[in-house]
């Protein structure tokens, strides 16, 4: 895929968890989905022992043409935006 395009589609805006954006037709870019942000219990881990906690979580999801990209690139790429929401900060270090 020659294009850096990519499509965004806001899904938490309908409370739809979780949901997966569809590409209308072949050749076209990649489409972000994003859910709402929700406070959910999960389990974490604190000082070696689990334990329930409530955090914000989202639902990301991508559609791609699997012809075109592999899904190793993508889950790949959707490591890295999670890693972006969960610490932004680390974008303004330069070098």
């Amino acid at each position: 895929m020659n294009s850096r395009a990519m499509s965004f589609c806001r899904l938490g805006a309908v409370i739809m968890q979780p949901s997966t954006p569809t590409k209308g037709r072949d050749g076209l870019p990649p489409m972000l989905g994003t859910g709402a942000i929700v406070r959910r219990p999960v389990v974490v881990e604190v000082d070696g022992a689990e334990t329930i906690a409530i955090r914000s979580m989202m639902y990301l999801a991508l559609s791609y043409d699997h012809r075109i990209v592999d899904g190793r690139e993508a889950v790949q790429f959707l490591v890295k935006i999670k890693e972006f929401i969960e610490d932004p900060a680390w974008l303004l270090i330069e070098g």
